[in-house]
C-alpha cells in the first residue's frame, strides 16, 4: 500500500512541478512581450 501511496504522491510532484514551469514561462513571455 505505501509503494502505491508514494507513487502518486511522486505522481502529483511532478505533475505540479510541471504546471509550476508553465507558468514560470508564460510569465517570462508576457512580462518579456
Amino acid at each position: 500500500m505505501y509503494i502505491v501511496f508514494y507513487s502518486l504522491f511522486v505522481i502529483l510532484c511532478w505533475s505540479l512541478n510541471i504546471f509550476n514551469a508553465i507558468d514560470v514561462i508564460d510569465t517570462k513571455v508576457i512580462t518579456s512581450g
